[in-house]
């Protein structure tokens, strides 16, 4: 009996001057776990299979997808579901492998992966949750929450992602497709296709565990200026007030910020040893992934309370003088009729834009 192929798709844009210097682990340790690695690039300005080859080393299973329906805005002039459409086109690519993992570029996998999978290649179709780990106030936490996507045995392909029918929400995780919409790409005015369909239910959940690093090499305002936008872009397409800086820091917890772990104690910790590589390479005191944390207090917990009742204040006042969200606005059709009207996402983002003065300026 055959071994099973695995592959593993994710998604990224310009790694290295944004900041997310994780995904240099992670691709180099799914390179050597898996057979095949489809990164989708949202056409970075890097050299990225340039940059790859320098600070991963020769990775010939690597493949860099990148389309005109890949393309990634900046600022918050994109649309949200660009995320799974970028996914989905990875996940087509794969369509041959026996199991698809799906991971964000900051998931760098602990060893064992092709010796997980292998045992579940008789378990029949469908997808499974698996482990993830994330730096704590005080250590690395292990297996914190089992929120990864395994897509198993014949099911790559038929199970994508997209808008939850039910919930009307982008979904996280992978559904039945049963509608396709579309929208205009704001700058490169490229047709882009979006699904919707049912949710399901996993199969069971897999000992795989990974490693999240999401914001570990941002200093403070750098993280800000992220958070900013990925929520205004969040904003725009639910048709809701955005957070304010005051709120998007407490979500990070920026304001519990007491100081910072050296180099030399971050190695001490279990990290997978491509992100040790790293560490040793570029950490210096300042960068998120060494903050240490005041714990959480009651004074906290109200201030965020508050900041959520402003932020329903803000959306009514905006909602009555017209701001509309992408969603509610997305035409739809059933999968085999051709083309359905795209959403004109700039003309929208012109009209946003004019009830709430000065967003596009401070956005990007």
């Amino acid at each position: 009996m055959r071994e099973p192929t695995i592959g593993v798709v994710t998604l990224v844009t310009d790694p290295f001057s944004s900041g997310y210097l994780t995904f240099f682990a992670a691709v180099a340790a799914w390179a050597r776990e898996v057979d095949r690695v489809c990164v989708v690039d949202g056409h970075s300005r890097e050299d990225l299979p340039g940059l790859m080859d320098k600070l991963c080393g020769p990775m010939s299973n690597v493949e860099v997808l990148r389309t005109p329906a890949t393309f990634w805005g900046s600022g918050d002039h994109w649309h949200l579901l660009q995320c799974n459409g970028n996914i989905n086109a990875g996940i087509e690519r794969l369509g041959d492998c026996d199991f698809v993992v799906v991971v964000g570029a900051d998931y760098v996998p602990h060893p064992g992966v092709r010796l997980t999978l292998n045992q579940r290649a008789t378990a029949g179709s469908g997808w499974w949750r698996f482990y993830r780990s994330k730096v704590g106030r005080s250590s690395y936490e292990r297996r914190i929450d089992s929120r990864g996507i395994v897509l198993g045995p014949e099911t790559p392909g038929a199970l994508l992602l997209g808008v939850d029918r039910r919930s009307g929400l982008a979904s996280d995780f992978p559904l039945v497709p049963e509608e396709v919409g579309w929208f205009a790409d704001p700058i490169t005015r490229e047709n882009k296709r979006i699904l919707a369909g049912s949710p399901t239910e996993p199969a069971g959940t897999v000992d795989i565990e990974v490693g999240v690093f999401g914001h570990f090499w941002y200093e403070p305002d750098a993280c800000l200026a992220k958070l900013r936008r990925w929520n205004r872009a969040v904003a725009r397409y639910h048709g809701i007030a955005p957070k304010r800086d005051a709120e998007l820091a407490a979500t990070e917890r920026l304001h519990q910020i007491r100081g910072y772990r050296t180099k030399a104690e971050l190695l001490g910790w279990d990290f997978p040893e491509e992100m040790k590589g790293l560490i040793d390479t570029f950490y210096r005191p300042g960068m998120l992934g060494g903050a240490i944390l005041d714990p959480p207090s009651r004074p906290l917990a109200l201030r965020e309370r508050a900041h959520q009742l402003e932020r329903r204040s803000r959306t009514q006042i905006m909602r009555s003088r017209g701001f509309r969200g992408f969603a509610e606005q997305q035409e739809w059709a059933a999968l085999d009729v051709p083309r359905a009207r795209p959403l004109p996402v700039a003309e929208l983002q012109r009209g946003q834009d004019a009830i709430l003065p000065g967003w596009a300026r401070d956005a990007n």
